[in-house]
């Protein structure tokens, strides 16, 4: 509490050694800190590091990653309204070589709180939004690309009985991680890189059908979905090169779906036997 915003040499060192400490402390979950006390305690963090100071901006987000998945604290409203703008805007202005930390970050956030992001979704998956230009295939950092795909399929995660991501961005994401599941992988990412991207895309689109009870309303979505899913079972099995066409069709099963099966033609019983 005693820290304030300070732009000296002094001050900053005062801040990484802080971060330092906090990041290394042995963290566990229901070691008796309040949820409460967390929330504020990343929110004072973030108000002693202005944008312009990349170093403690990706430590603060370390920070975040860190608290979060160690505690499994579930931030309030307010305070994850002020942790995302903060972010956001730090994926807005800071240098590229941060994006890693604060994506860790915005995941650690958006984690099961997709209906509570609303205010924030056209900035990270509208049509130019940061999620949206960061896991595109044209990106040329493959981590960074994984890393925003990880945060789309986390916000597409929902708490039994909380309100669903809204329509018009499940239909977004789910668009983004069939693309992704479509292509092949790219020359510059490494094996265990894409097979990580790929089970971020396969557990978005979970979630969207599963949790979020989306319905795909469009034959060739199915189709698209169906193919792509056939080809992620055989996904690294040694010796197999898959060709799989971009749709397929499920075929008709008159037994499962109400229709009386067609009998065979029988012979005709006056046609005496050869």
């Amino acid at each position: 509490r005693a820290l304030q915003p300070d732009d000296s040499t002094v001050s900053r060192m005062e801040i990484h050694l802080l971060f330092d400490q906090l990041i290394s402390e042995n963290y566990s979950e229901g070691g008796g800190v309040a949820p409460e006390d967390v929330s504020a305690l990343l929110v004072r963090a973030c108000q002693l590091v202005p944008l312009n100071q990349n170093h403690l901006v990706s430590k603060v987000c370390q920070l975040i990653h860190r608290l979060l998945n160690r505690l499994q604290v579930v931030v309030d409203e307010p305070n994850l309204d002020f942790l995302l703008t903060y972010t956001i805007s730090a994926l807005q202005q800071c240098s590229s070589w941060t994006h890693m930390e604060i994506l860790q970050a915005l995941a650690a956030l958006v984690y099961c709180n997709g209906s509570k992001c609303q205010k924030h979704l056209p900035d990270l998956l509208g049509k130019s939004g940061l999620l949206m230009k960061l896991s595109d295939l044209s990106h040329s950092d493959p981590e960074v690309r994984r890393a925003a795909v990880h945060c789309m399929a986390n916000l597409c995660l929902s708490v039994p009985g909380q309100p669903y991501l809204e329509e018009p961005y499940q239909h977004v994401c789910f668009q983004a991680f069939l693309t992704i599941l479509q292509s092949p992988k790219s020359s510059d990412m490494d094996d265990i890189t894409f097979c990580m991207l790929l089970q971020n895309a396969l557990k978005g689109i979970q979630s969207l059908l599963n949790g979020g009870k989306m319905r795909l309303t469009q034959t060739e979505h199915l189709g698209a979905l169906l193919a792509v899913l056939k080809k992620a079972m055989f996904h690294g099995l040694p010796g197999l090169n898959i060709e799989m066409p971009a749709v397929l069709y499920p075929t008709p099963l008159p037994q499962y779906d109400g229709r009386s099966p067609v009998n065979p033609q029988q012979p005709d019983s006056t046609t005496a036997r050869s």
